[in-house]
This record gives C-alpha cells, structure tokens and sequence, in this order.
C-alpha cells in the first residue's frame, strides 16, 4: 500500500491519480477527504501532517510513503512512518513563487508525479535526491503572457505585495508552508531557476512546458 499526502493538492492529487492508473494499491490523505474525488480502487482517509498523532489509521498497512516536506512536524512523521513499517519514503520539497519577480523553471505538477510515481514503483533511485525542473525559466509576467496567447484574451501581471499573498494564502494553506514558501523564494533562500534533464531521465519522456499545460487547462479558465 502507497500512502500519498496532500491529496488535495495539485502535485498529490496527480500522484494519485497516476498510482492508480498504474494498478498500484494507494490511500490518499487528506485533511479534508470530502474534498477529493478519486476512482473507486482509491482509499481515502483523513489526516493532518501537522498532527502526526492524526495519521495512526492512514498509516496502517503501508509499505511506501509520498510526504509533502515543509512541516515542523516532519522529523516525527517521518518517525511514525518508519515506525508503522514503511520502507520508502519519497519527500517533496514544494516549489511555489512568492511575490517578485524570480525567473522559476517550475515544473508542472504531472510531471513531478509522474517522477514521484516512477520512483515509488521502480527499482532506483532510493536515497537519493532528485532536483526537477520544467523545460525553461520563466517569470510570472512570462507565464500570464502564454496564459493571454492560450486563450487570446488581454491579461496583465500584477504581482501581489508579500502581505497580500501571505494573506491570499492563509485561505487554505497552513502557516509553516507558507513561511517555508517565502523562506525559498521571497527571501532568497532557494534558486529555482536551474534547468536539469531529471524528469527526461527518470520517466523517459521531457518535462511539458508552460505552453502545453495552458493548453490543456484553458478550459478551467474560461468555465462558470
């Protein structure tokens, strides 16, 4: 059994759903399950990494772990995994932009699940790290310039004050991810811009570029 946290998330909820494509065994957590839908093969459970005390049940059983990193709980649930039999664990150290201005070659959540989904079913890559990165560079003004080619509508970059964002934030994203985000990349402490071959390398197939998921999301922006 895999256990994916952050099943409401963009990078776990793909992960699940790719484990489950693949046949695997997997239990999504989530803290608020009503939240999700998944196939009917997928177990979905309530969780909290915040409060290991919280994961007894969704632990239960599991052999193979996806941990959304972050959290100053981490050291004891990473303690609780391995106590409750896990044998790989696959740490995510998320990727956000914060404010400003930085050039980011992020990586499209399918493409860090496909990388996870490989790495939790095949042999290699156990105790190592692996650094992702999308096709190319780009800054947010760049990102709403393909959004505004895509769906050939005028848009403009507007970038939010760190107050603004820390605020928008709040809404739905717990107070230690959210001083971790502005650690990396408001404060300078995380360069994501680096370009590297991982995603080619580990799933056999090169990174989507901006442009091509934008593609295949226009209609989220343009619906209701």
């Amino acid at each position: 059994m895999i256990l994916a946290t952050g099943a409401t998330g963009n990078v776990g909820g793909e992960l699940v759903r790719a484990l489950a494509a693949r046949g695997e065994a997997v239990r999504a957590l989530a803290r608020s399950p009503d939240r999700v839908t998944f196939p009917a093969a997928v177990q979905v459970t309530a969780g909290d990494l915040g409060a290991p005390e919280s994961l007894t049940a969704a632990l239960a059983g599991v052999s193979k772990v996806f941990l959304l990193g972050g959290f100053p709980t981490l050291a004891e649930v990473l303690r609780r995994a391995r106590g409750a039999g896990a044998e790989h664990i696959v740490l995510l150290t998320s990727r956000c932009v914060v404010g400003g201005n930085p050039e980011n070659a992020v990586t499209r959540p399918a493409d860090i699940a496909a990388v996870a989904a490989t790495v939790l079913t095949g042999p290699g890559h156990r105790d190592t790290a692996l650094t992702l990165s999308g096709p190319r560079p780009l800054t947010p003004g760049d990102q709403v310039q393909t959004l505004a080619q895509v769906l050939r509508r005028p848009l403009r970059y507007q970038p939010l004050s760190d107050g603004q964002a820390r605020a928008q934030m709040a809404a739905d994203t717990p107070a230690e991810l959210i001083d971790a985000f502005f650690r990396f990349f408001s404060a300078g402490e995380f360069d994501d811009s680096p370009v590297v071959d991982t995603v080619h390398r580990v799933t056999g197939r090169p990174p989507r570029a901006f442009g091509q998921w934008a593609e295949a999301h226009a209609h989220l922006f343009t619906s209701g």
